[in-house]
Parts: C-alpha cells; sequence; structure tokens
C-alpha cells in the first residue's frame, strides 16, 4: 500500500473514531446495505418494531404476506411524493396506521417517554459505502439514521496532494444523480466535501451544475462553524459540524 494510500486511509479513521466517539455520538453498523431499496433494512425494522410495536403489530396484520415489502414500498411511496426531509420530520401513514422513521429531541427533558423514543434511534457511520447495485464504487463514509442513509462524505487528505475541489468533481463526474441513493429528497440529504481545514456540502447532485455551499461561517440550524484558526484544523471541523447534535439541527 502507498504512502498517498496509507495517509487517506489514516484520515478516514481519524473521523470515523471522532463518529464513534461518545462526542460524536455514532455507532457502527454490522448490518448489510441493500442498494435495491437503498437502505439498512435490518436496522430500520429493529428501530420500527422497538419504538412502535402496537403500530408494527397493526400492520403486520393487514399485511400479513410480506409485511416488510409492504412498509418498504409505502415508505418509499411517501419519499417519493412527500421528500424525505418531510418523511423524516413527519412520519407517513399507511391506511391508517402513523410510523415515525425518526425521533428528534424534545425541547424539554420533563417528557421521559418523547425523551426515551429519542434514545431509541440508531444513527451508524460506515466506510467504504457501496451505495449501487450497477457498479463497483463506494463514498467514503455514509451517515444513517434508523438505516435511512442520510449524509455522504468523500474526504480528501492534502498530504497525498488532494483537497476539496478533487472531492468536488467527485461528486459532479463520478456519481450518477439518478442513483436510487442520490436522488433529490430520497435519500441522502447532504453530501459532503471534505480535507483537513475545509467542509463544502450540496444537497442536490446535478453533473456540472452541481452548486456546493462553503460550511466555513455558514449558519445551519443553531449550529455555527467558524473560521478555522491555525492551531485548529479538522478536530474542530469533526466537533461543530458531524455530531449527533448537527444531525439534530440539519433535519
Amino acid at each position: 500500500m502507498s504512502i498517498d494510500v496509507t495517509n487517506e486511509k489514516r484520515f478516514e479513521s481519524d473521523i470515523e473514531a471522532f463518529f464513534l466517539s461518545e462526542e460524536g455520538g455514532y455507532t457502527s453498523n454490522t448490518e448489510p446495505f441493500d442498494p435495491a431499496d437503498a437502505l439498512y433494512k435490518e436496522t430500520l425494522f429493529k428501530f420500527i418494531e422497538s419504538t412502535q410495536p402496537k403500530e408494527w403489530a397493526r400492520f403486520v396484520n393487514a399485511n400479513a404476506v410480506n409485511p416488510q415489502r409492504a412498509f418498504i414500498k409505502s415508505f418509499e411511496y411517501n419519499c417519493e411524493n412527500l421528500g424525505l426531509l418531510y418523511v423524516l420530520r413527519n412520519g407517513f401513514k399507511h391506511r391508517g396506521i402513523q410510523f415515525k422513521v425518526c425521533y428528534f429531541k424534545p425541547e424539554s427533558d420533563l417528557n421521559e417517554t418523547d425523551n426515551e423514543l429519542y434514545n431509541k434511534n440508531i444513527i451508524t457511520c460506515n466506510r467504504q459505502w457501496h451505495y449501487s447495485s450497477t457498479c463497483k464504487k463506494s463514498v467514503d463514509m455514509v451517515i444513517a439514521v434508523n438505516g435511512i442513509p442520510v449524509f455522504a462524505f468523500e474526504l480528501k487528505n492534502q498530504y497525498t496532494g488532494q483537497n476539496v475541489e478533487d472531492a468536488k468533481r467527485q461528486w459532479m463526474y463520478d456519481r450518477d444523480p439518478y442513483e436510487r441513493c442520490f436522488r433529490f429528497d430520497s435519500r441522502v440529504l447532504g453530501f459532503f466535501c471534505v480535507d483537513h481545514t475545509d467542509v463544502f456540502m450540496t444537497t442536490k447532485l446535478d453533473g456540472e451544475k452541481t452548486v456546493f455551499c462553503h460550511l466555513t461561517r455558514v449558519q445551519m440550524g443553531q449550529v455555527m462553524m467558524v473560521e478555522q484558526e491555525t492551531q485548529r484544523t479538522h478536530t474542530d471541523i469533526r466537533r461543530r459540524i458531524y455530531g449527533r447534535r448537527f444531525f439534530k439541527r440539519i433535519a
């Protein structure tokens, strides 16, 4: 393995280590990703069954032949018609049965039930995400909430001669915007370009027309990245942008 590859993998490892730390707040997902449905299906159903057992039991009774397939079809229908962001915020209804696919942190800690549900979210990160059933390409890292991919990262290390501009080109020219995972507001909501000193993001892949937002001094919800100082580099980026708290704010 070349020194350049080793340095890039080390950078990925550093980012992953932060994600999986107590401060980052994520866990690693050992369950398989299904590119056909663009989901970590086992994780999604683990979440549904643990947080909404009564609703799931009703759903199974109404869809006895293949309840998981029926659920995914309903979820996909709502994502296509309302958008994933709406479904994350509001859930969706299937023949009178209301489901939530994500719980956001309550404004107050007084409601024990809401806090318990929030803590049951399964937010995971995985490296070298093989997202497609038609090609062998992979994205450096993905974050999924309850089995649904929401943030994807291309990580570049200046020590290998690459930076965020290379990551931008990768998203623009090497990733098909019609891929199931990359369709606008269908799965991934934020496509990130990251190096040691800079972060860019877009919410929509559109080939060479893709527009990236420079996250330095950009306020997203109540999360603010400040201008990097000489001593703060990517450690500050990780702390301010990628923790579990950032997911709560951006969505």
